[in-house]
């Protein structure tokens, strides 16, 4: 695979990531503080490390371009 097809790929694997992380933000935070089936610091915890840990993939994968 030559240079350009990887940098590529890698880009558009971080910005998958990027856009897990949006959807997982969504979905435990935003989803979780309006059902209120679970507690709170539950959901904001467990959506919060999911969200820094996706961000921070995806950033990965985008600067090692």
């Amino acid at each position: 695979m030559d240079e350009e097809r990887k940098r590529q790929v890698n880009e558009n694997v971080g910005k998958v990531f990027l856009d897990m992380a949006k959807l997982t933000f969504a979905s435990f935070i935003l989803g979780g503080i309006l059902r209120g089936s679970v507690p709170q610091y539950v959901i904001i915890v467990t959506g919060g490390a999911l969200t820094i840990g996706l961000l921070t993939l995806g950033l990965w994968f985008i600067s090692k371009t």
